[in-house]
């Protein structure tokens, strides 16, 4: 569960790695599709953590070298967030 007051996402321990690695993505969607006001049905926003958590997790060898996502994110804070609003 997501608390917006706190920033915090709050994932059940009970469950498998893999569902909690899910239900964080789940969580993590929840809340772009909030600041972003995108409207996404709850269906829509289990599928797309569904499919981004096998991306990641049957593909480990895709993130291996996670250097550049440093580097862009170094470089956006420089730059003005053209998501901000």
């Amino acid at each position: 569960m997501i608390d917006y007051t706190k920033d915090t996402i709050e994932i059940s321990t009970l469950y498998a790695e893999s569902t909690q690695f899910t239900t964080f993505l789940h969580e993590i969607l929840h809340g772009i599709d909030e600041f972003l006001g995108i409207k996404l049905e709850e269906e829509q926003i289990d599928k797309l953590a569904r499919g981004l958590a096998m991306l990641i997790l049957d593909n480990p060898d895709l993130f291996e070298d996670q250097n550049w996502v440093w580097e862009v994110v170094e470089d956006g804070k420089e730059e003005d967030n053209e998501f901000q609003e």
